[in-house]
């Protein structure tokens, strides 16, 4: 239940965007786990606005209880700000003595370590699903560095200052490496261009509005020479 939930109506944004941009989903939820506390709300609320929906209409409360407690748990443990405490607890418990089985604050930590690594699996997963699924989350990370971008006259309103709004808005990190990925293109190239490197290389992969800009310079260049 956890896991099918744990991404529901998600926005395609970071938390961090979220809270930076002053998004209503980040000043409902005070800027904690933003993202995780409203796909548990989102679930939840389903079940309570349509009795056909509810999957715990027949569940006793108490039960019903317990597991709305262990699925906020769990869901709340793919948050990655509290990744590295997370693992400092799992190391500390695992030294002491771990018993799922028998303790069910280590069954808990059990559950939410296998859905924190269910959660950060696409690497390990076959490589034309994990290419597929990598350029995705990429393209959503360039997507929300140009929406970040376009909203800086808000941020410029809250922040005060222009050097505020650069710092605070995501948009100028995505910028940065939009602007890597592009410099790594011509590189590949130019190199490509004057034999220097061969085509059994791994070929430069950039986002797809990096590739565009590079492809419109060099058509451009071509036109004028």
């Amino acid at each position: 239940l956890a896991a099918s939930c744990h991404d529901l109506d998600h926005p395609g944004r970071t938390n961090n965007f979220l809270i930076e941009s002053h998004n209503e989903l980040a000043i409902n939820y005070n800027d904690t786990s933003v993202l995780e506390n409203h796909h548990i709300a989102t679930m939840f609320r389903l079940c309570r606005e349509d009795e056909r929906q509810n999957i715990f209409r027949a569940v006793p409360p108490a039960k019903a209880k317990a597991v709305r407690k262990r699925v906020i748990q769990l869901v709340l443990a793919t948050d990655l700000s509290m990744h590295f405490s997370f693992v400092a607890n799992l190391k500390n418990r695992l030294a002491v003595s771990f018993s799922p089985t028998t303790n069910d604050e280590d069954m808990t930590i059990l559950l939410r370590t296998i859905i924190k690594c269910a959660d950060l699996s696409n690497p390990a997963r076959p490589e034309k699903v994990s290419r597929y699924w990598t350029a995705a989350v990429t393209e959503e990370f360039f997507s929300a560095g140009r929406r970040g971008a376009c909203a800086r006259d808000d941020h410029l309103c809250v922040h005060g200052s222009h050097a505020a709004a650069n710092a605070a808005v995501p948009g100028a990190v995505y910028r940065q490496r939009r602007d890597a990925a592009m410099a790594a293109v011509r590189t590949a190239h130019a190199q490509r261009r004057d034999g220097r490197q061969p085509r059994t290389e791994p070929r430069v992969v950039a986002p797809r509005d990096a590739r565009r800009r590079v492809q419109h310079e060099r058509c451009r260049t071509r036109r004028t020479t």
